[in-house]
């Protein structure tokens, strides 16, 4: 896949996110951004080599610029293993099963949890 190629694909996931993420801003979680930024980087493979890590720090990372990545009292609200066993599930998840994988994802890092 040429340069080019790659740009327009990670363009399309951004469109996608936006699309799936942005339509109803009030309506969505901050968290259930995040599971989609990660699903959707894992699943349609931007780039040639390292998804699943760059995803992992895209979902850190929007945590993060959100407020959301530690409980009140400063404890992370996902440990490091829980995420490596996250990324390593969506990769081999079916991709009619996106929206509970989403779903199992937001459940995860849930405020309640």
């Amino acid at each position: 896949m040429r340069l080019g190629d790659r740009l327009r694909f990670i363009e399309s996931i951004q469109r996608i996110w936006r699309k799936k993420c942005f339509f109803w801003e009030r309506k969505r979680s901050v968290f259930k951004k995040a599971a989609h930024l990660l699903y959707f980087v894992i699943k349609n493979h931007p780039f040639v080599d390292g998804n699943k890590i760059i995803g992992a720090f895209l979902f850190i990372w929007y945590l993060e610029r959100n407020g959301c990545l530690y409980h009140n009292d400063g404890s992370k609200r996902i440990e490091d293993n829980a995420l490596v066993a996250i990324c390593l599930m969506l990769a081999q998840s079916r991709s009619e099963d996106k929206d509970i994988m989403v779903k199992l994802v937001v459940n995860l890092i849930n405020k309640k949890n």
